[in-house]
C-alpha cells in the first residue's frame, strides 16, 4: 500500500472517529455523575464508593428508590445495583411499580436488614414487593432476631423474582 493510500485511509478513520464522538443522543438521555449514582435516562446505577460502609450504601439505595416519583408503565426504571453489601438497618425498601432492581449477581450483591415483625402474618421484610416490578440477580436477607422476620414480603403485590436467593424466610 502506498504512503498516499495510507494517509487517505488514516484521514478516513479520523473522520469516522470524529463523527462517532459528535453524535448527540436523540432521546434526550442525560448522564449525571455525582455521589453514588449515575443517571442515564431511566437506567440508574448505584454502587458503594470506595470507603463506603454497608450502611452508607444501603442509605444511598433507599434514597434512590424513594426519590423515584415519575415511574409508570410508559416511564419504567431499571436500577442496576453494583457489587457490595447494602445494609438497610431496620428500614424496609419498598419496591415501586415499574421499577426493576437488578443486582450484579447473587453472590456479588446483597441487600440486608433487620426488619422485625411482631405479629403473624409479617407485613414487612427487608424488601417489600410491588406489582409490575422485578427483583433479580441479588441476595436478600433479614438478620433480625425474632419469630416473624422475612427477607421479602409481598402483601397484595406480585413482583417477579428472577434467579435470586432469599435468606431468613420468604413471605408471599
Amino acid at each position: 500500500m502506498s504512503s498516499k493510500r495510507i494517509q487517505l485511509w488514516l484521514a478516513g478513520v479520523a473522520v469516522w472517529i470524529g463523527l462517532m464522538f459528535s453524535i448527540a443522543p436523540t432521546q434526550g438521555a442525560n448522564i449525571v455523575i455525582g455521589g453514588n449514582t449515575t443517571d442515564i435516562g431511566t437506567i440508574i446505577f448505584v454502587s458503594p464508593k470506595p470507603g463506603d460502609t454497608p450502611v452508607a450504601a444501603g442509605t444511598a439505595l433507599l434514597n434512590l428508590v424513594n426519590g423515584i416519583t415519575d415511574n409508570s408503565d410508559t416511564n419504567p426504571y431499571l436500577i442496576k445495583v453494583g457489587p457490595g453489601i447494602y445494609d438497610l438497618g431496620t428500614t424496609s425498601l419498598q419496591m415501586k411499580q415499574y421499577v426493576d432492581i437488578e443486582g450484579s449477581g447473587e453472590k456479588m450483591t446483597k441487600i440486608t436488614g433487620e426488619v422485625i415483625n411482631g405479629d403473624w402474618p409479617p407485613t414487612n421484610g427487608t424488601i417489600n414487593g410491588a406489582s409490575n416490578a422485578e427483583l433479580r440477580f441479588l441476595t436478600v436477607e433479614n438478620t433480625g432476631v425474632g419469630n416473624f422476620n422475612v427477607a421479602l414480603a409481598n402483601s397484595s403485590a406480585s413482583p417477579s423474582i428472577v434467579q435470586g436467593q432469599s435468606g431468613s424466610g420468604l413471605n408471599n
